[in-house]
């Protein structure tokens, strides 16, 4: 076009060319101009990448670094030049790259999360300013790599990992297939360091965002009890929370923090596609007063959260801490204004807690499913015993745990087996509120039941009966709080 409106010698500016290279993101949802300005030393980095990109034709950028932030991005580029300073090429090629991101994952080519997270990890340890005047600490598991032709002025650009972790990746895309895959996932994890949460779901990840946000009926009740000018949602996952509050408070400020910097980039990412007025910061929700003060929010929303921060914080040196808790109650309720409320959506226990179940297996091959969970099963040491070939026996909040897992499958295994859904009985819940919060919290609501589904999903797997082999129903499943904050006030700890 400004060939034909005779502008051949248009230079363009170092932002024009970025977002050249940032097309598809932005259209994706990427705050371009907002995220360019959080880039530390940014002025120092436009005069080093202006001159990098003036210099050389560049091929296959968006294929290969679509899938990552603009600081990643801009990361990159400064290790490339910092890698091969010397090189005398024209053009540079991202296409190793970009084929070696992706992979066939059930029938369609798709990011291959496994390399992504440990690239990702690799520049999180990288700062901007070691990589514009510093030395570069040495990763040995993973490092750029630059492929030179010596006929021609190319090179290619790419990442190596160990071998060690190339065998690892490579056996954690075929146990997928098998159900080997939750321990390869966990042996990844080990190897590389990450987070062994529900925060890195690796290719389980979408799916789990999705299922998040099916769930509309329960988290339209919890809007239906939010109150005032100021609301917060702990892990707003998929961010269907944010756009109920945000559509039903038309003038309120509504916020999501999540601890996840992944979700955080995605939902960043939905804000600017979608034209949402909700905002999302990354936090910690043991310490809302960092990022929201103290006494400034009228509902704080904990939408199956809470057992998650139970199961996967280790607080006071332990995870599956109930202490976890009471610090995240503490610090909603240090957080929220007079007459404010925390909304609490999550699993429960049933009491009491010695009754026992009978879990008959309709089908054999279950049965290894579960000799798999009680071995994997992170939160407690699962006490059972065999009635017979195809009944087991076992407390009544035991078999629950293990029906939750049971019923999300395979895909979903390597993570529901950390996780403990139900953490306290109504009376324990109550209790903790009581002593956590103190008599300036009102418990206005709290109710418990067994959430849709569970009994029809595995009506072709499984029949419960009590100890007298008599049918008997799931137990309750879910718990439904509101704590509202009175004019008496718990000081701060």
């Amino acid at each position: 076009m400004r060939l034909i409106a005779g502008e051949e010698d248009h230079e363009m500016s170092f932002i024009e060319r970025l977002k050249q290279l940032r097309q598809h993101t932005i259209l994706n949802g990427e705050a371009f101009d907002k995220d360019i300005q959080r880039i530390s030393n940014y002025e120092k980095v436009e005069e080093r990448l202006s001159l990098f990109f003036h210099k050389v034709d560049l091929w296959y950028v968006e294929s290969a670094l679509s899938a990552f932030t603009l600081e990643e991005f801009v990361k990159i580029f400064l290790l490339l030049m910092r890698t091969s300073p010397s090189f005398t090429v024209s053009h540079i090629t991202f296409e190793p790259l970009m084929r070696d991101l992706h992979y066939d994952y059930k029938g369609k080519k798709t990011v291959n999360l496994y390399k992504k997270r440990i690239i990702e990890a690799y520049l999180s340890e990288l700062s901007v300013e070691e990589l514009l005047d510093h030395d570069i600490p040495i990763n040995q598991h993973v490092s750029l790599k630059i492929d030179p032709d010596d006929h021609i002025q190319f090179i290619g650009v790419s990442f190596s990992f160990s071998k060690a972790g190339e065998k690892l990746i490579e056996f954690c895309q075929e146990a997928e297939k098998d159900p080997l895959y939750e321990r390869a996932i966990i042996l990844l994890y080990d190897f590389f360091g990450f987070r062994r949460d529900a925060f890195d779901r690796l290719q389980n990840e979408e799916s789990y965002l999705a299922d998040m946000n099916h769930a509309q009926d329960f988290k339209k009740k919890l809007v239906d009890y939010a109150v005032g000018e100021t609301m917060l949602d702990i892990g707003p996952g998929g961010g269907f929370l944010l756009d109920l509050l945000s559509t039903r408070f038309s003038e309120a400020k509504v916020i999501g923090i999540d601890i996840s910097s992944n979700v955080v980039a995605e939902l960043e990412r939905k804000k600017q596609r979608e034209h949402k007025r909700w905002e999302i910061l990354q936090g910690d929700a043991l310490d809302l007063q960092q990022y929201v003060g103290e006494a400034k929010v009228d509902t704080i929303i904990f939408s199956s959260i809470l057992h998650e921060m139970f199961s996967y914080i280790p607080h006071e040196g332990k995870k599956f801490n109930p202490a976890v808790i009471s610090q995240a109650l503490q610090s909603a309720f240090l957080a929220l204004r007079p007459n404010g409320r925390i909304i609490i959506r999550d699993g429960i226990m049933t009491e009491p807690k010695n009754l026992l179940r009978c879990i008959h297996f309709k089908n054999k091959i279950d049965i290894a499913f579960f000799n798999r969970y009680v071995h994997d099963f992170k939160g407690r040491k699962i006490e059972y015993k065999w009635v017979d070939e195809q009944t087991v026996s076992l407390p009544v909040n035991d078999s629950m745990e293990f029906l939750y897992t049971f019923t999300w499958g395979e895909e979903s295994y390597p993570h529901e087996v950390q996780e403990q859904f139900g953490y306290f009985t109504p009376s324990e819940f109550k209790e903790c509120i009581q002593q956590s919060l103190g008599a300036g919290a009102q418990i206005t609501l709290f109710e418990h039941y067994l959430q849709a589904g569970y009994e029809e999903h595995l009506l072709d797997k499984v029949f419960l009966t009590d100890d007298s082999q008599q049918p008997v129903r799931l137990p309750d499943s879910t718990c439904f709080i509101v704590i509202e904050k009175g004019t008496v006030q718990r000081k701060s700890p």
